[in-house]
Formats: structure tokens, sequence, C-alpha cells
């Protein structure tokens, strides 16, 4: 099994303080760029051919006896591939004041390609799976803090997963001419597909400011108490 699980985060907390002078912005991002490749198969060959014996009696009178032979071959390869993330960027029990903008941005673009194929020759069963799943938790937040910018203010939580999985199978059945033997191939592929993620930018419980320094005169000022 292949199973990547990761907690990412960029915050300010803690009762935190921050102040930027001369334009300068305030900037948290959090990304996630999670990989799984995997290719996996399963073959499986048997053999199906006839005995055969000569016995004499005389010199004019012989006997021909011919038998046959079974084989049985089975092959599984199963993979289980799994992505549980959390990707969070968050100012929280903090005061920021930012002359420039505040950003606080999260992005997730995970990935799993998944390949498998399955093979059986003569009288065999093959089979090939995967299982693929994706549940992460993406997340901006505000939450119980105090912000001002003397530009934007903006949360941002995208997700960009993407599951590529491919399944195949190849069966094929040899006998041998004059035999009784049987041959039969039998191959099966499957492939079982998830995304289950959240994503979500909030501000919760919060005092936020963006537009300008706070000047009653100017109407530049946008307050959020959530």
């Amino acid at each position: 099994d292949n199973e990547i699980s990761n907690s990412i985060e960029s915050g300010i907390q803690n009762g935190s303080a921050i102040t930027t002078t001369n334009g300068g912005p305030v900037q948290l991002t959090a990304s996630d760029e999670s990989t799984i490749r995997v290719v996996a198969g399963s073959v499986a060959i048997a053999l199906v051919l006839p005995i055969s014996g000569t016995g004499g009696v005389t010199n004019t009178n012989s006997t021909t006896n011919t038998s046959s032979s079974g084989a049985v071959g089975v092959g599984i390869s199963i993979v289980n591939n799994d992505v549980a993330n959390a990707v969070r960027a968050f100012i929280e029990d903090s005061i920021v004041h930012a002359q420039g903008a505040v950003q606080v941005n999260t992005s997730s673009t995970d990935t799993i390609q998944a390949l498998t194929v399955a093979g059986a020759v003569a009288f065999t069963g093959a089979g090939a799976g995967s299982g693929n799943s994706i549940a992460n938790t993406q997340e901006a937040r505000i939450t119980r803090a105090t912000v001002t910018a003397g530009q934007a203010v903006s949360l941002t939580a995208s997700d960009l997963a993407t599951i590529q999985a491919a399944s195949g199978e190849v069966a094929l059945a040899l006998a041998r001419k004059g035999s009784s033997g049987t041959a039969i191939g039998l191959g099966a592929s499957l492939a079982f597909n998830e995304i289950e993620n959240t994503t979500r930018a909030l501000v919760d419980h919060s005092i936020v400011s963006a537009g300008g320094a706070f000047d009653p005169a100017d109407g530049t000022l946008l307050l959020f108490d959530v």
C-alpha cells in the first residue's frame, strides 16, 4: 500500500502582533503537491500438455495410450493508494496591521496515477486492481483576530486533486493439437477511485479592515465582525 498523510501549515497565532511599513504586505501560503505513481500487475501461466506412451505386444500389433495433464495458475495483484493531507493557512488569536495587502492562501494539487494490468495464459486466472482515494482538507481562515490592511484582504483555498487510473487485462488460451487437454485463460482488472476533500475559506469571530487606514471621512473602511 502507498499512503501520504502530511500536515502543511503557515500561520500567525498565539497572541502575535505583526506590523508592516512602507506598503509591505502580509502573505501566508500553504501548498501541497503530493504525487503517487504506481504500476502493478499480475501474470498467471500454466501449461496443459498431453502425455503419450507406446506399449508393443508383437512386431505387428502396437497400442498407443494418450493422456493429458492439467495445470492451474492464479495471480492476483491489488494496490491501495491513499492521500490524506491537511493544508492550512491562518491568522489566529493575533493582531496584524499591514500597510499593503493581507493574503491567506492554500492550494492542493495532489495526484494519483495508477496502472494495473492482469495477464492469464492457459488454464489460469489473473486479477489486478487498485483502490485510489484522496481525502484532503484545505483551509484559509482568520479566527479570533484583528486584521487591518492598507489594501485588499483575501482568503483563498483551492483544490485541484486528480486521480488517473488505467486498467486492462489480457487472456490467452493454448492447447496442443490432438490432445484432450483444455486450456482456459481468464483476466480481470478493476479500479476504484474516490475524492472527498474539504475546502473552505472563512473569517470567524474576527475584525477585518481592508482598503486603507481608518478614516471615517473617506468611507474606504470595510469592517467585518463575525
